[in-house]
């Protein structure tokens, strides 16, 4: 029997979701990046900033410190609210932080403004990790997944292009702009269909993974769906299984070492305090 295009559903819907919420990956990836044209304008316009080198270097370590530290937070949100709006949430401190940006003269303004991008990108990191993973086919999931990562890049490069060509505020301004967009119409995006499953709210599920498949019958996709929550649910694991069991043990292993050779080899220091426009 020949399916017909209902049958086989959209794809377009997912696509959607996960480019609407990489938004919030773009913002990690303007900030992150932000010290790359501004340490330079902070420690050297006595002007408008009394900013020294050696206070201005906080600016770099002090995200990641709140971004381990929030860490468990935000897994507790992910499970006590969803992904979607754990998702919104990690949108209010990177906004914050560009307004805070815009006014700020002294050193301890901006302390605070960098802290609350460590938050923002604690929630946006996990959340949205979680969120693609769970609303998009694996045949999406394989190539639009990576969008994730293509747009905290090309945050990055944003940042490093717009600090060229305007002043701090100025570029705060023009940041925000993404960051509203976001707001704006990430909220319009379902829900994990997975997430309501494990809530039991199984009606939601079904709306939320009918919206996102634009299949006209789900009753398959959702019992396969109702099958992975309640195998997953019934074998949670526990912190040994990533050390006893061999799998995991090789994946964590492969894992630390990859990080570890990728910050030896500046993936983290270079975006900070290289000034790419001005080589």
């Amino acid at each position: 029997m020949k399916m017909t295009e209902e049958d086989k559903g959209k794809a377009w819907p997912q696509i959607v979701a996960i480019l609407l919420g990489c938004l919030i990956s773009l913002q990690n990836g303007l900030h992150f990046g932000w010290t790359s044209p501004f340490f330079v304008e902070l420690t050297n316009d006595k002007e408008h900033y009394d900013i020294t080198e050696e206070q201005a270097s906080v600016f770099t370590t002090l995200p990641p410190i709140v971004t381990i530290l929030s860490c468990p937070l935000v897994t507790w949100m992910c499970n006590a609210v969803g992904r979607k709006t754990t998702l919104l949430a990690g949108a209010v401190p990177f906004i914050l932080s560009w307004v805070l940006e815009v006014f700020a003269t002294d050193v301890y303004t901006f302390y605070i403004a960098r802290a609350l991008t460590g938050l923002g990108t604690s929630a946006s990191t996990a959340s949205l990790s979680m969120y693609i993973g769970e609303i998009a086919t694996p045949e999406i999931r394989s190539f639009w997944g990576n969008f994730l990562s293509i747009f905290l890049g090309l945050g990055q490069f944003m940042i490093n292009l717009i600090g060229f060509h305007f002043s701090v505020s100025q570029a705060s301004y023009i940041c925000l702009v993404p960051a509203f967009l976001f707001v704006f119409t990430f909220p319009l995006m379902p829900e994990s269909p997975y997430y309501l499953l494990m809530k039991g709210k199984e009606d939601g599920a079904k709306r939320s993974l009918k919206k996102l498949t634009r299949k006209k019958d789900i009753e398959v996709d959702f019992e396969q769906l109702k099958t992975d929550v309640n195998r997953q649910m019934s074998d949670r694991g526990n912190w040994g299984d990533l050390v006893f069991i061999l799998a995991n043990r090789k994946a964590l292993t492969a894992g630390i070492l990859m990080r570890c050779a990728q910050m030896f080899c500046g993936a983290s220091a270079f975006p900070a305090y290289t000034r790419y426009f001005e080589l």
